[in-house]
């Protein structure tokens, strides 16, 4: 069943939740039952706390200046010698190996799970979630979640990373959207696995302050907007016009609601993505 020789977790920090950083590492050393290795992207130049992590085995540390994360992860995918790479938020949990739960003999080149809070996995940490395993497209690939992403390394997947995209970059998220679209477009199969979990501390939306809540949702609708701004022509344009449709609706459903700040800035950051993305 298992056609993984070695696999790399790949791991990007600024070292801002080092306590969490450290549980992420021993939660893969407790539970990753094959083959693997942990490669350390830290985004400081000074560390006092690096070598807190030369106690684990198969560890590998490379410190870098940028605060992209996906700059670091360009940089930390070809640093990786396992032959399967897994994507990995330095704050997530490993619960089961995914050996265990994924066949890896089947015609798939990458394979992303679901997230759950890791103090209680039966709670879905995402609204983004299937309900059953199904394989992916560009019309479903918003199941992608980056901590639950698996692919095959090959000498040229570092450059599908678009370093526009996600935390730190000019649109701060659709960093995982885009990196699988890329691949589908190669003509690589991808799969959602239902079974497959990663813990993540909960996030409960209910309890954000509404400056948080117009920052983070500003950030996840500009990543959208320039994604789709990126692959228009991959698109149905009645797809794109429903997109932006129904996050308008959204914005009229819950005015004068809290939520309605969650949908409002997302428009915003969606129309400022679609307008400012440039190739």
């Amino acid at each position: 069943m298992n056609s993984i020789t070695k696999l790399s977790f790949l791991l990007v920090t600024n070292t801002e939740n080092f306590e969490l950083t450290k549980r992420c590492v021993v939660s893969i050393q407790k539970n990753c039952t094959i083959e693997f290795e942990i490669v350390i992207i830290l985004q400081v130049i000074s560390f006092e706390k690096v070598n807190d992590f030369a106690i684990f085995k198969n560890v590998f540390i490379f410190q870098v200046s940028t605060r992209s994360l996906s700059e670091s992860r360009k940089f930390g995918i070809d640093k990786c010698s396992g032959n399967w790479i897994h994507f990995i938020d330095d704050d997530a949990s490993l619960i089961d190996c995914p050996s265990r739960v994924i066949d890896f003999t089947q015609d798939y080149s990458f394979y992303s799970g679901r997230i759950v809070d890791f103090e209680n996995i039966t709670n879905n940490y995402s609204l983004r979630q299937n309900r059953r395993s199904c394989d992916l497209n560009k019309y479903n690939l918003s199941l992608v979640l980056s901590s639950g992403l698996i692919f095959k390394n090959a000498d040229f997947i570092s450059n599908l990373i678009d370093v526009k995209f996600g935390v730190g970059s000019q649109f701060g998220s659709s960093e995982e959207t885009d990196f699988c679209l890329q691949l589908l477009n190669l003509g690589y199969k991808g799969k959602f696995v239902y079974e497959y979990l990663i813990g993540h501390p909960a996030n409960n939306i209910a309890y954000w302050s509404v400056n948080q809540m117009k920052k983070k949702f500003y950030s996840y609708g500009l990543g959208r907007g320039a994604f789709l701004r990126k692959n228009i022509f991959k698109f149905n344009i009645l797809y794109i016009i429903f997109d932006f449709f129904i996050r308008i609706f959204m914005v009229l459903i819950f005015y004068r609601k809290k939520k309605f700040y969650k949908h409002l800035y997302f428009l915003k950051g969606m129309l400022k993505g679609f307008i400012a993305y440039e190739e």
